[in-house]
């Protein structure tokens, strides 16, 4: 992967490129004296503009390369420092909250991990705008990966308990993740330390941290099927609702029988 010196010694070596071939373009034209000299440098000057054409387009695909490049290594150095910090969702908010308060009695309490202590918190806060309808996630940051990940690994244990706990994926990371889902389905799919993960429908895994990386597997592997039919939606207690039944009608002749 191209560093930074790299990538600005290539940037002056292509202004350089790009000032001697105007430079070589002007001096030709000004040599040229007379219409019949400037018809017949005509075809050379075209030729060199196709040249030189194709050496700008070069030059524009390698600075998005490294432009991509330099993306990517902020994008690890942000997941990076986001490694040690798990979100919590679906906790009451309370005026004067101890957050650390809170967020060790979830672990301790609900999690089950007793040997928990609140010095293994680093740093705990209330993320996003507050919202009368829903209180806001935690962000808990602890003190090293392998706290994180004893938190992690027993994510299960919140079930039906109203509380999620999730990884603190940078923005790109949650749109893959959610791409994925809906491509290979929500129980195919799961993140880990910034990454996200698939289960293919082959058995293997594959880890996902660029959109490349994704599109290429969305490319090789086709969609799972959508379960939103009709059918699908239909639970087993559902019953059928009876069509009402057509009025009876009565003849005259039935009615004048009957009297």
């Amino acid at each position: 992967m191209a560093t930074a010196k790299d990538i600005l010694e290539k940037q002056m070596s292509i202004e350089s490129m790009i000032a001697s071939r105007i430079d070589d373009f002007e001096r030709k034209l000004a040599a040229s004296t007379t219409s019949a000299d400037k018809m017949s440098d005509l075809g050379a000057l075209a030729k060199d503009f196709a040249s030189f054409k194709e050496m700008v387009v070069g030059v524009l695909r390698l600075l998005q390369d490294q432009v991509a490049s330099l993306a990517g290594r902020v994008e690890e150095m942000d997941c990076h420092s986001r490694r040690n910090a798990l979100l919590f969702s679906g906790i009451e908010e309370q005026d004067g909250e101890d957050l650390t308060a809170v967020i060790t009695g979830t672990v301790t309490g609900k999690m089950g991990l007793v040997d928990f202590s609140p010095s293994q918190i680093q740093h705990c806060v209330r993320i996003g705008a507050k919202n009368p309808k829903r209180p806001r996630p935690i962000l808990a940051k602890f003190t090293n990966i392998s706290v994180k990940a004893s938190i992690w690994a027993r994510k299960t244990q919140l079930k039906s308990s109203g509380t999620v706990v999730g990884e603190f994926l940078t923005k790109s990371r949650q749109e893959y993740y959610a791409r994925a889902r809906r491509h290979f389905g929500v129980s195919a799919c799961w993140t880990m330390n910034g990454a996200v993960h698939v289960k293919l429908a082959d058995g293997n895994k594959a880890t996902i941290v660029s959109a490349a990386q994704l599109d290429e597997l969305c490319r090789k592997h086709p969609a799972v099927a959508p379960t939103t039919t009709a059918a699908a939606a239909k639970t087993p207690g559902d019953k059928a609702v009876p069509k009402p039944s057509k009025p009876v009608t009565r003849s005259k002749a039935t009615v004048s029988a009957k009297r």
